[in-house]
């Protein structure tokens, strides 16, 4: 009825309007025929306007005159004045049509009187040609209430007729719908977990039938359920309770069940896996091979499969088919991770082969000399006092190299753990930049410590905040060009104070940031070998921070300098 209802509101709202149009149409050409060619072409005065007024009253519209080129000559809705000032009409569709010799119709809005109008237009011929347009038009809202009250009555008897119908449903369904109702209490309350509920009905009929085989369904929804709860325990215990991440899918490859661990690691939800596609829930192409190769050869699986997302990670993927009387109904993925166990192995790889990188050049060259001193030339004084003092610079960088990697080891092994005390940064920053002073004199760089006095004292072990301080200060020194400038700064907020050692240097490029504070990574190798570094500095500082349980930062550009940023917990 409603859908009736609608359809015929439509169908006379359209029927209306085009009688409606068809009227204005009609009167346009009526006006037309009584219009004369002076009274048109050569008006005298507001002749013309007044003819489009009396011609409006008339037909309780508005009459507009449009010329050949568009212009607008009168407006029976327009005050004498405002007839000049209105836009050509030449390009309005209904103009158009008459202005090519045929009757024109159109709706929109009118920007002239601000209202949505209909419009018709018929052409004004005058010794057989074309010489303008007659337009006539109404208000839509005129329209709008004519179709309202039509459709006033039509949802009348709609709603009426609807009650109706209700009335008569509810009489007659009232009369069987009462054993339904409560069977379907029933069957809630078993769908809701209380299988003890019964049906009480002793009907003798196809209710009564129902209501006892539903009984009978219940008895034994109860006994499966109960069997089925003891084994889902028993299984959901184990699963929770397993640290690797495991899935079951069925023979078409869709997830039966996830447990905890998998869902964290993949940072998916149960209720959002369970029935879809594997590769849907788990987009990871070896996986699903993995399990399929299974599934069609009934064979257990082994591989190791590294997974992208949502983050890299490496796992040895154990896969194993689900038989049922002999019949692969499916397949088990247990996801065992040693992303942890392949990282060591690359860091102890990198790190063998950068120890072996960095003693292998000094060695060679101590090789070198050494062989060459041999050969003779320790008899000649001037160069075996050049190979002894570059002998004697290599010794040094293999004893850094040495301390630095003792250093790190201690540091990231526990053994060296931070003796903590109270210390005032300012005095121990300044001992540090006086002890490098003569460093900063040979690259005649100034280093200014702005360290505020009564800043709260930090947290920190002194030994390991002055080589900190040391490393930093002793880098921005050394990467600084002639005539630049160190300075260190620090402020505190909510019992955290940060340090900041900023230089004027050549920067740093921000594809090399990412890897700053790794072992042995240099930004320019052949300088940071030229003035003695070995590379782990950095990585140092980076630890002995992550100690004392504060950030470790870097803001760097080329040709803008770096600021080296690290926190210190405030002493209580």
């Amino acid at each position: 009825m409603a859908l009736a209802d609608l359809l015929l509101t439509r169908a006379l709202r359209r029927q209306f309007i085009d009688e409606v149009t068809s009227n204005l149409i009609t009167q346009a050409g009526m006006i037309e025929t009584q219009l004369t060619v002076a009274a048109f072409i050569k008006p005298t005065g507001d002749q013309l306007q007044r003819l489009a007024r009396q011609y409006g009253r008339v037909c309780n519209c508005r009459i507009t005159f449009v010329r050949e080129d568009g212009t607008v000559v009168a407006d029976s809705s327009q005050p004498d004045g405002e007839i000049v000032r209105m836009e050509n009409h030449k390009d309005r569709p209904e103009i158009i049509s008459a202005l090519a010799g045929q009757a024109g119709q159109s709706i929109r809005h009118s920007e002239t009187i601000h209202q949505g109008m209909l419009y018709a237009a018929t052409p004004l011929r005058f010794d057989g040609s074309v010489r303008g347009a007659v337009r006539v038009s109404i208000s839509l809202a005129q329209v709008e209430r004519k179709i309202a009250g039509l459709r006033g009555t039509i949802a009348t008897i709609t709603v009426v007729m609807i009650l109706a119908a209700i009335l008569v449903s509810l009489w007659i369904s009232s009369s069987i719908s009462q054993p339904l109702a409560e069977m379907s209490r029933i069957a809630e309350k078993l769908a809701q977990g209380d299988y003890s509920a019964r049906v009480r009905s002793r009907l003798s009929d196809e209710h009564g039938q129902l209501g006892a085989t539903l009984n009978l369904l219940a008895e034994k929804i109860q006994a499966s359920i109960e069997s089925l709860s003891q084994e889902k325990t028993h299984l959901s215990a184990i699963l929770s309770n397993m640290t690797e991440a495991v899935v079951a899918v069925d023979e078409t490859g869709r997830v039966l069940a996830v447990n905890p661990a998998l869902t964290r690691l993949f940072a998916i939800q149960p209720q959002d896996s369970v029935g879809k596609p594997f590769l849907e829930v788990i987009r990871n192409n070896s996986l699903s091979a993995l399990l399929n190769a299974v599934i069609k050869g009934s064979a257990r699986q082994r591989d190791e499969v590294k997974v992208l997302a949502p983050e890299e990670a490496v796992f040895e993927a154990q896969a194993v088919p689900l038989l049922l009387e002999g019949r692969c109904i499916g397949a088990l993925l247990v996801l065992h991770d040693i992303t942890r166990l392949r990282q060591l192995e690359q860091v102890r790889k990198e790190f063998v082969a950068n120890v072996s990188h960095e003693i292998k050049t000094p060695l060679a060259s101590i090789k070198a000399f050494t062989q060459t001193l041999r050969a003779g030339a320790i008899d000649d004084p001037a160069n075996r006092e050049e190979f002894l003092e570059i002998i004697e610079k290599d010794v040094d960088r293999l004893t850094r190299l040495v301390d630095d990697l003792l250093e790190l080891a201690s540091i990231e092994s526990g053994r060296r753990a931070p003796n903590f005390e109270p210390l005032a940064l300012a005095p121990t920053a300044r001992g540090v930049a006086a002890s490098l002073a003569p460093l900063a004199d040979r690259k005649r760089v100034h280093v200014d410590i702005r360290i505020p006095e009564d800043l709260p004292p930090v947290r920190a072990d002194k030994g390991q905040l002055r080589q900190v301080l040391t490393n930093l200060l002793d880098n921005a020194i050394k990467f600084n060009k002639d005539e630049g400038r160190v300075t260190v700064t620090a402020s505190a907020e909510r019992h955290i104070v940060t340090v900041a050692v900023q230089d004027t240097g050549s920067g740093i490029p921000a594809e090399n940031l990412p890897r700053l504070f790794e072992r042995f990574y240099r930004v320019d190798k052949a300088r940071s070998r030229e003035l003695g570094g070995t590379g782990l500095g950095l990585a140092i500082v980076k630890h002995i921070v992550d100690a004392h349980g504060g950030l470790m930062s870097v803001e760097s550009a080329p040709d803008r300098g770096s600021t080296f940023r690290f926190t210190l917990p405030a002493a209580q």
